[in-house]
């Protein structure tokens, strides 16, 4: 019972922590994490939501292959989740029919498999990685991703995390007090009750002023309000700020 309880204990801490070196940076920067969320979103027909999502991913990778900021306390942690949200969203696209994306997701994979390499060496991950890789690597894997020398330990972290989280009871996540709303997308879409996840929603339509959590609720339910939001940011800032 103390074992479950600290590893509850555990996961609140780490995404705690993230929240707060997330709200330590400019919150009206652009995201690249938030953007590639944005990427992602399609409508009725299967056209993109947010065409130039695509398009600023393309126009603002960087030399290493990874996307995110080099000027953030935490940038580490921003590449490497950014450029797993990032690369998937390109392969997505480039599956569907957009040309010219190859190029980009080739040194995408590259900053990725060395940037893994070095965390497995260190045994340690930076701030809110431990948190999201998981899932990250579950949707890049989906889309014909492959990471061939660190699938056997990501695979390995996927279980880990999969069972860290069925500790959480059900009362925490779909609560406005607690940090989980703030890393909502780690969970299982299956585990999450939709209906009372909407009742924790702004009245701008957003979840906790976060463009990823809120893209990640409109991917599930398609709520308009939702969707409203994150056009509205879009159309203020011209890209996905950290928040809004």
């Amino acid at each position: 019972m103390v074992k479950s309880k600290n590893s509850i204990q555990f996961e609140i801490q780490e995404k705690l922590s993230f929240v707060i070196a997330k709200f330590s940076e400019d919150k009206d920067a652009p995201s690249s994490y938030n953007i590639a969320w944005a990427a992602h979103l399609t409508n009725e027909f299967g056209e993109a939501q947010f065409p130039l999502a695509l398009l600023w991913l393309h126009a603002n990778q960087n030399e290493d292959g990874s996307w995110g900021s080099f000027n953030k306390s935490s940038f580490y942690s921003d590449r490497i989740l950014s450029t797993f949200k990032a690369l998937t969203a390109l392969k997505e696209w480039s599956d569907r029919g957009t040309s010219g994306l190859d190029t980009a997701i080739e040194m995408g994979m590259r900053f990725l498999n060395q940037s893994l390499s070095q965390v497995k060496e260190r045994d340690s991950f930076p701030i809110g990685v431990g948190t999201l890789l998981p899932k990250l690597f579950l949707e890049a894997k989906r889309t014909g991703l492959r990471f061939e020398e660190h699938n056997e330990w990501l695979d390995q972290l996927v279980q880990k995390h999969k069972a860290k989280l069925a500790l959480v009871p059900s009362t925490m996540i779909h609560n406005r007090s607690t940090a989980f709303l703030y890393a909502l997308e780690c969970f299982e879409e299956e585990v999450l009750d939709w209906n009372r996840i909407l009742t924790l929603q702004e009245n701008d339509g957003s979840f906790v002023s976060s463009p990823s959590t809120t893209a990640f609720v409109y991917q599930q339910t398609k709520d308009e309000k939702c969707l409203a939001y994150l056009q509205n940011v879009w159309a203020s800032y011209g890209y996905m700020p950290e928040f809004s």
